[in-house]
């Protein structure tokens, strides 16, 4: 949603015979990646492991994010307030909690109430419209949402850690031309969306 529109753009335009498979994150992407059946892998910077270089695509603030209607949330939101509500969250595999979930519990020693659990981030915007549910998030993704939804977005209660997504390819691909070139059209339109944003 944030990233593939403007890649997917250039593409078409500078390489139009290139093909673009989007997979799904499953519970272990990093055995696709060991095994080659994947260029890269795009995931929060928890998730990366060492094996394979990666280099950071873009960082980003976590937000609290509800319908315009929910009367229970104004235009700040307290710890206590976003404790008490009930959340939709997003797992992308079986053993892959949210990271805000842990580090919730890590800082404050408290849990989420989870009402919700969608499969992907993309529908969690939807589930909130008509609801006194909220949705912890990350700023780019919620503000692409506000543009069709009738969502507001609010700060976190909070300070939080900042999301750091990570671009993720095979070591002995390091240093194939087109690899090369692929990542620098994802870090272009990291770099173009967040200037069509501001």
């Amino acid at each position: 949603t944030i990233l593939m529109p403007g890649v997917l753009q250039r593409l078409e335009r500078e390489a139009p015979l290139v093909t673009v498979e989007i997979l799904a994150n499953d519970s272990e992407p990093w055995e696709a990646l060991n095994r080659g059946e994947i260029d890269f892998l795009v995931l929060p910077k928890n998730f990366v492991r060492g094996d394979h270089p990666s280099e950071v695509l873009f960082e980003d603030e976590f937000v609290c994010v509800c319908w315009t209607g929910n009367t229970r949330v104004g235009e700040t939101i307290s710890l206590e307030e976003c404790l008490s509500l009930g959340h939709v969250v997003a797992r992308i595999g079986e053993h892959r909690p949210p990271t805000v979930d842990s580090w919730l519990f890590e800082r404050f020693g408290h849990r989420r109430r989870v009402d919700v659990v969608a499969t992907t981030f993309g529908s969690v915007p939807h589930m909130l419209v008509g609801t006194k549910r909220i949705a912890i998030m990350h700023r780019r993704l919620a503000e692409a949402y506000r543009r069709s939804l009738p969502l507001k977005v609010l700060p976190m209660p909070v300070e939080s850690p900042r999301l750091v997504e990570m671009i993720q390819w095979h070591k002995y691909r390091d240093r194939d031309p087109a690899r090369i070139w692929m990542r620098a059209v994802l870090k272009d339109a990291v770099h173009e969306a967040a200037s069509g944003a501001s």
